[in-house]
């Protein structure tokens, strides 16, 4: 009788337990792994832009040392100054440290020129090369965690941006404070309240001012003093733009705060504007016909914004900050004793 041989197969693919087991692991180390890459690249946007912000604060700090006064927001007489307007704005302290920027062919490209800075830094005039100024990308004035480009978007389109723009002062005035230092028309339309790179006091008639207050006139010391901030503003954000280059601390005021012997008054506690703004709560809106969405922000986590201060360092500073001591670090002689904790 034949006898009929069986060979036993050794199953060769995975069981349906087998593949829900390996599907799960990978799962489980992908959910661990994920947080740790995404807090990397994180860290690693802000030391670079820790590294770009200290670089603008070294430059405006070298234009102090070797003109003794720092540069003034805009070069000329800020009353009538509107944003992204040829003709009704000036050229911005970024502008003016350029050549401490390593960027010394595009301010001689345009100081040079026939019209050397009388006309607008978007003029016919103002131009690099064949390119214009105020298309001229500067690589450091951008954060890498900025995820809407280099360039400004909305009513003004096209325009080489800065994520960095001055801490000018304190706060947002239409009427005149009545507070000492600030006079005349700036006073009633500008910013009050002055920062380390300040709006320049006037001079006669509508002439420029391309120079702002001297480093002895910091009361309050270059350590506790923002240079600049962080913006994730979209549109009025052009760096050469002088009208547009600039944030203050707090949100936009209906009634003026005065600051007496280092108390504001009102009292300013729970007003800082920092992470402030968007679409539908813009920071600053109707200012001389033109609504920034943002102010001092970031795209960072959690909504910290990087600033640099008078000596160069530059902090991270969380958007739950009390209005006090924003105040406090964005005025240069306000002789407040709240200061941030470094």
């Amino acid at each position: 009788m034949a006898r009929t041989s069986r060979v036993l197969r050794t199953p060769t693919g995975f069981t349906l337990v087998e593949l829900l087991v390996v599907i799960t692991i990978i799962a489980l180390l992908i959910a661990l792994i994920l947080p740790a890459v995404q807090s990397a690249r994180e860290a690693s946007r802000r030391s670079v832009c820790s590294a770009n912000m200290r670089a603008v604060a070294q430059a405006v700090v070298t234009f102090e040392s070797h003109r003794k006064q720092y540069p003034a927001v805009i070069d000329r007489n800020p009353a009538a100054a509107t944003p992204n307007a040829d003709g009704s704005t000036g050229y911005s302290w970024i502008f003016m440290v350029l050549p401490y920027m390593e960027q010394q062919q595009i301010f001689d490209a345009v100081s040079l020129g026939t019209s050397k800075l009388t006309a607008g830094p978007f003029s016919a005039a103002a131009t690099s090369g064949a390119t214009p100024v105020a298309a001229e990308g500067i690589p450091i004035l951008g954060c890498p965690a900025y995820s809407e480009g280099k360039t400004t978007s909305g009513a003004a389109p096209g325009l080489a941006l800065t994520n960095y723009k001055a801490m000018a002062g304190v706060f947002v005035t239409s009427v005149a404070p009545g507070i000492p230092g600030v006079s005349g028309t700036q006073s009633q339309t500008v910013v009050p309240g002055a920062g380390l790179v300040q709006f320049a006091p006037e001079g006669p008639g509508t002439a420029a001012s391309r120079l702002g207050g001297r480093q002895s006139s910091v009361v309050d010391g270059i350590t506790n003093t923002v240079i600049a901030a962080e913006t994730r503003e979209p549109g009025y954000s052009c760096w050469v733009d002088g009208a547009s280059c600039w944030v203050v601390a707090l949100r936009p005021f209906t009634n003026n705060p005065k600051n007496i012997k280092g108390l504001w008054m009102p009292p300013v506690k729970g007003l800082s504007g920092l992470g402030v703004g968007g679409d539908t709560t813009p920071w600053l809106p109707g200012w001389r016909g033109t609504t920034w969405s943002w102010g001092p922000s970031s795209n960072h986590t959690l909504g910290i914004a990087l600033h640099a201060f008078g000596d160069t360092h530059v902090a991270a500073i969380e958007p739950n900050i009390d209005g006090l001591v924003y105040a406090s670090i964005a005025s240069r002689a306000g002789d407040e004793s709240e200061l941030l904790s470094q």
